[in-house]
């Protein structure tokens, strides 16, 4: 017998003495990248790693201990490559190697643009002209999903991803819809779902048409969009396990605020806005009554100024400690990539730049870059 052969045995007789709650804590303490190689140890270790139960065990522990993810969009000749960072949600400015660098691979060649959502349970929804496609950059893994019926008058597809906490599946929920160029009102409108796993879109029936025009959320098993109606603001409402579709009116702009993007802010649902002299949040406080509450952070009136355009997307994250993170939503090629940090106490903020550990800095090619908050690692296998 070999050397090797006779090493993997003596572990697999250390491994199989080792009562399973013991081995099953060890293991929840190890990264998503390390379990995905232990697979092979053995059959007891393959079976546990793979299970359910410890994939959402895995996903609860690291809830407690969330990063900032940024997506790295490299764009070369007709292939496109995926490169994705995670760091913490508080960066060390003297740092670079705070940055871990995954590569996912290319993925859907010659697709002429990607469009991006939020992440969820750490797995990320991507849109592209051939479908949308699940990927976990934990694992390095991705999936495209299965095709829908052609339809000669469908010309844009929007999808978005959602976890139901009840029954444990994850769902997308695809919009089928003619060119931005015509209005929502006219247009032929298609909703379904997929449950990952299926190999079927269902149809949801009954729904307005509408035209998402602000990106998803997804909190305690419900997905958020925003829509409008005319000049009214909707926010649209799916219910993961139910499948169903409501629509919530929600408060247009204020005097100096526009809001743009969907936030979690305490469980709750939050439109959140710029303003000169800090960030407004519109809490959905009752769904079924449509009531709102609005809270405000002061912050330096320069606070603007980081951003590189008025009224730019950007997402927010507001930390239990009352910090709040802001990044713009997207980078574009040779814009800086940066992170910043307010403090409404002290009305102070902080800019990180990340940009110096990316890849796009030392190439020619062009690149987009999208940072992703509250972004946990999973066990996902796709």
């Amino acid at each position: 017998m070999s050397g090797s052969a006779s090493g993997e045995l003596t572990l697999r007789r250390i491994t199989d003495q080792i009562p399973h709650d013991l081995m099953t804590e060890i293991l929840l303490r190890l990264p998503a990248k390390s379990l995905a190689r232990f697979l092979c140890v053995s059959k007891t270790w393959a079976s546990t790693i793979r299970s359910r139960d410890f994939a959402n065990s895995f996903v609860t522990r690291s809830s407690t201990r969330p990063t900032l993810l940024a997506m790295v969009d490299l764009n070369v000749s007709y292939f496109r490559k995926f490169y994705f960072f995670s760091f913490p949600h508080r960066l060390n400015p003297d740092d670079a190697e705070s940055c871990r660098l995954v590569q996912l691979g290319v993925i859907n060649s010659g697709d002429p643009y990607t469009t991006t959502y939020h992440s969820v349970r750490g797995l990320i929804c991507l849109e592209t002209e051939s479908g949308p496609v699940i990927c976990n950059p934990s694992l390095n893994q991705f999936r495209t999903l299965p095709e829908t019926q052609s339809n000669p008058n469908i010309e844009d597809e929007v999808c978005f991803l959602g976890y139901d906490p009840v029954e444990d599946n994850y769902k997308v929920l695809l919009l089928r819809r003619p060119a931005f160029h015509r209005t929502a009102q006219n247009a032929s409108h298609d909703i379904r779902v997929l449950t990952l796993g299926d190999r079927e879109w269902r149809r949801i029936e009954g729904v307005s048409s509408h035209v998402p025009t602000i990106a998803g959320r997804c909190i305690n098993g419900v997905l958020f969009y925003g829509t409008r109606f005319g000049d009214v603001r909707v926010i649209v409402s799916f219910d993961v396990k139910s499948e169903r579709i409501n629509f919530i009116t929600a408060p247009n702009d204020g005097v100096g605020i526009h809001y743009r993007c969907l936030t979690d802010y305490k469980g709750k649902l939050a439109l959140c806005g710029a303003m000169i002299d800090g960030i407004s949040l519109l809490v959905l406080e009752d769904a079924e009554k449509h009531e709102w509450s609005c809270k405000t952070f002061a912050l330096p009136h320069s606070w603007r100024d980081f951003l590189p355009e008025r009224d730019r997307l950007f997402n927010v994250k507001i930390r239990d400690s009352g910090d709040i993170i802001v990044i713009p939503h997207f980078f574009g090629h040779k814009s800086p990539a940066y992170v910043l940090y307010c403090n409404p106490e002290r009305i102070s903020i902080k800019r990180v730049d990340i940009e110096d550990a990316l890849p796009c800095k030392e190439c020619n090619y062009r690149c987009g870059i999208s940072v992703f908050t509250d972004h946990v690692e999973s066990l996902m296998f796709l």
